[in-house]
Parts: C-alpha cells; structure tokens; sequence
C-alpha cells in the first residue's frame, strides 16, 4: 500500500491533500483546546449564575426574618403565669 503509485502521488504532490490534512490537524488541535476551554468558562458562569441565585434567596430569607423579629417585638404578649398556691 506504501509503494503504491496514489499514496506516493498524495504523499509527494504540492498544495495537495497531503498539506491539507496538516493545516487540518493543526485546526483540530486548536479545536479540541478551544471545546476544553468553552466547557471549563460554561462550567464557572454556571456556578456563578447558581451562587448568585443562592445568595438572593439568602438575602430575601434574612429580610424576612427581620420583619418577623421586629413584628414578635412589637405584638408579643408576655401571659403571666397563674400561681400554683390559689
């Protein structure tokens, strides 16, 4: 198959498929960096975007409990014990 007049004119010939596949695979090596790189970047805005989420429920959560310290404040009635002697 090596000696074979079509892999040696394809091996051998300018500007041919040969040079081809090298500009090709030096593209796919930069291809395969740049997928790796998307996924990793894809990967960190989604744990930002989920970080954000989280702390706006945080924050909403600790505004609540707030409001309701202050409500238990102002409306709590402290009932005093009916003594066990009468």
């Amino acid at each position: 198959m090596f000696n074979s007049t079509g892999y040696i004119k394809f091996v051998t010939q300018e500007n041919g498929s040969m040079d081809l596949l090298v500009q090709l695979s030096e593209l796919k090596r930069k291809s395969v960096a740049f997928i790796f790189n998307n996924t990793k970047i894809r990967k960190i805005v989604s744990i930002q975007r989920r970080k954000e989420a989280i702390r706006g429920t945080v924050q909403k959560l600790r505004e609540k409990l707030i409001r309701w310290r202050k409500f238990t404040r102002t409306t709590l009635v402290v009932e005093e014990k009916p003594s066990e002697q009468e």
